[in-house]
Parts: C-alpha cells; structure tokens; sequence
C-alpha cells in the first residue's frame, strides 16, 4: 500500500462525515518557529464529530518503509510532540515487513495492510491515552489544514450532481484529474 492508499483505507475505517480528516498536521501551527521550537508533522489526525464516535482524537503515523520505521523508535519525542493531543495513536504500515507488533510501543495502536484488499486491519488496538487534550496550538494546526483543504477544493471544478455510489445521496461532485469526485464522501 503506498500513502494515498492508506488514505483511502482510514476513510473506510473511519468514515466520513462521522469522523474529519486532517493530513500533514504541522505542530506549531505556522511556518515561523519561535524560541528553537522543532516543527512536528502527524501524517493524519482523525477527529469523531458526533457523540457516536466518542468525539475522539486519532493521530496516525505512516510508515511504508522499515529504515523510516527504525528512525522513528530511535526519536520517540517526534511523535509525543503531537500524540499528547490525542486520545488515541496508530502506527500505520503499508507492507507487512515494516513493523512487528512487538517492536511497536505499548501506547500505540497498530494498523497493516489485508491482503489484497487495500483496506487495513487492526492489529493491536490503541490504548486511550490521557493526554493534555486538544490545545489551543493543536486546535489551529488542524484549522490551518482545514482550510488548506477547503482552498484546495475551492480551486476544483463543479460537473454538477450525481447519487454517490460510496454515501448513495444525491451529491456535488468535482471533477479531479478527469474523475467525478463526491465531495461529501470523497469518492
């Protein structure tokens, strides 16, 4: 699976509109670093919208290689830097022979690839953290790319509606390098 696969295999997991996604968050927010402030980037944060979801926060980090994966244990501050404003954290691989689960931290949930497939399958389910919860700081890393996003979809172009095949409602779609794209469900 390679990321863009992994995407599309949260969305499943964690469907939306029930659950927000946000990609590359930046913590701090902003491209100016104050006072030698390191810069961390979560490859997705998931965010339960509704009283169903638990209103949880999952922060997710991608690894589709097995050197990326053995810099990663070696710096366990890059990841705590964003995962204290989580509930939950996930590592997420794209081939078996990245990770096992026993090299994965205890803190961390653990999602690989199904066979086949291009869905994802828990391994190890994510304890709930107790975290600092969502600051001020996190809270405008995940508007900034809110509305990164929204400019982005801004920018594409309206081919009228259609019934969705993934959300089976009557939906604006987009075209996206030649695809008619829902813009509700993304599909």
């Amino acid at each position: 699976m390679f990321e863009h696969d992994i995407r599309k295999a949260l969305a499943r997991m964690f469907p939306p509109p029930k659950y927000a996604h946000f990609y590359e968050v930046r913590v701090p927010p902003g491209w100016k670093l104050v006072g030698g402030a390191k810069r961390r980037i979560a490859d997705a944060i998931v965010v339960g919208r509704w009283p169903s979801s638990g209103l949880a926060v999952h922060g997710f980090e991608f690894k589709l290689f097995k050197g990326d994966w053995a810099q990663e244990l070696s710096r366990p501050e890059k990841a705590g830097a964003i995962k204290q404003f989580c509930d939950y954290w996930w590592l997420v691989i794209g081939d078996e022979r990245v990770a096992c689960e026993k090299s994965v931290p205890k803190d961390w949930g653990f999602l690989g690839p199904r066979a086949s497939t291009n869905t994802l399958r828990t391994i190890r389910d994510a304890p709930r953290l107790s975290g600092l919860g969502a600051g001020r700081e996190f809270l405008c890393s995940l508007l900034n790319q809110a509305l990164e996003g929204a400019v982005k979809a801004s920018a594409l172009s309206p081919v009228g509606c259609m019934i969705c095949e993934g959300c089976n409602r009557e939906r604006r779609c987009y075209d996206v390098e030649g695809k008619k794209i829902c813009i509700a469900c993304r599909r």
